[in-house]
């Protein structure tokens, strides 16, 4: 179950794509303009779902699902915000036993779609963006920026990169890697997640790479 909430930390990306705003990501000159609008959205409702294969470091194969949805606005801390809940699981099936992995990950935007914070089930690791933070609207091939860091109430905290690649067919590759540390700087995990979207700002896969400090690698993708 560790391994599964560390895991639903490293899908902030995906949520935090949450915000229409100005971004104080410094954005480098290219083409081919994407319009992420459509996965910013915080209207009520679904915003993705796949089913999900994965597989792990000990040899495991996993089959699961992913799905992420916006819920009514709440107060929170004072401030009005939109909670986007992902929901993500994955089961293994050997010839001795049965194992699951699943968690519940909340990210609440404010107003302006800046993420707030990330939460993992009823609360238990609470993670603060130390300064307004959303991803640009719109993206070109080429571009790449950082997110502020987020602090969590467990002593660690995230630091995260990405990029903007070329997916092919009128496609980008959004690629987000995220450090997770601990309060002396050493390093527990490394999670590479990467979005194909379409140029009609739909996201049509993804991939997760997560890596442990002490070796065990978790990958899923969709389906």
């Amino acid at each position: 179950m560790k391994k599964c909430l560390i895991s639903i930390i490293s899908l902030t990306l995906i949520a935090s794509c949450g915000g229409s705003g100005e971004s104080d990501d410094t954005l480098s000159s290219g083409v081919n303009s994407f319009d992420l609008t459509k996965i910013q959205s915080t209207v009520i409702g679904a915003v993705y779902s796949t089913p999900l294969t994965g597989n792990d470091s000990d040899g495991k194969t996993y089959s699961g699902s992913l799905s992420i949805t916006n819920q009514n606005k709440i107060m929170l801390n004072g401030v009005l915000v939109t909670p986007q809940q992902l929901t993500f699981q994955l089961t293994y099936s050997g010839p001795f036993s049965i194992s699951r992995l699943e968690s519940t990950g909340i990210t609440h935007f404010d107003a302006s779609n800046n993420l707030i914070s990330t939460s993992t089930p009823s609360g238990s690791i609470i993670c603060t963006s130390i300064s307004p933070d959303a991803m640009p609207s719109t993206v070109n091939i080429g571009d790449s920026g950082t997110r502020p860091t987020q602090t969590c109430d467990n002593n660690t905290y995230k630091e995260n990169s990405w990029e903007i690649t070329s997916g092919g067919n009128n496609s980008i590759v959004l690629s987000s890697t995220t450090f997770l540390k601990d309060q002396t700087n050493i390093l527990i995990s490394t999670a590479i997640d990467t979005y194909t979207i379409n140029n009609l700002g739909e996201i049509t896969s993804l991939k997760a790479v997560i890596t442990y400090s002490n070796g065990y690698t978790l990958t899923y993708e969709s389906t």
